[in-house]
């Protein structure tokens, strides 16, 4: 069982990297055919989303170190 600080494992964080990554290409496929502002607003907080799974897996994998 994970701990309170990782309640994500990195397994669950590569898939939910994955998900966002496929998410994210879709919307960008979408909004180069239609730009819009809200799309670009959409964009913009899925690629957050995605560094932020980077990120949590970077920490995963620098905290299976120590």
């Amino acid at each position: 069982m994970a701990d309170n600080d990782n309640p994500m494992t990195e397994m669950e964080a590569r898939r939910w990297l994955k998900q966002a990554k496929a998410e994210y290409a879709e919307m960008e496929a979408q909004y180069l055919q239609e730009p819009s502002r809200q799309l670009k607003f959409n964009l913009t907080l899925k690629i957050m989303a995605v560094r932020f799974a980077e990120a949590k897996i970077n920490n995963m994998k620098r905290d299976a170190k120590k």
